[in-house]
């Protein structure tokens, strides 16, 4: 059965009422791995975005979020499992974009 990840690490099996408070409650958050609009988050833990991301790289040159999101999986945990869509860490997901993210505005 099809679950809803919603942003804030809450889950739930898709069904009218879920769908259509999806729209009655937008705060409760984004769902999935394919949006498209800023914010789009990469680390579902503890909150990194591309435009996070982009956000240091711009202002500092770098980035600090695998640092930071491994730091916190040893102080506070994460729980990958229940809040990715993917159902695993988001780690490489994070690394992958970095590395993107700090050719395409070292470009600039």
């Amino acid at each position: 059965m099809p679950h809803i990840f919603w942003q804030g690490g809450q889950t739930g099996i898709p069904d009218r009422f879920s769908i259509i408070s999806r729209f009655l409650y937008p705060k409760q958050g984004r769902v999935g791995i394919k949006e498209a609009e800023d914010p789009v988050s990469l680390c579902y833990c503890f909150g990194w975005t591309k435009k996070k991301i982009d956000d240091e790289i711009v202002r500092t040159g770098t980035c600090k979020a695998v640092e930071d999101i491994m730091n916190r999986m040893k102080t506070t945990g994460c729980n990958c499992e229940r809040n990715n869509p993917s159902g695993g860490c988001c780690l490489k997901d994070v690394t992958q974009y970095l590395t993107v993210a700090q050719e395409r505005i070292g470009q600039k």
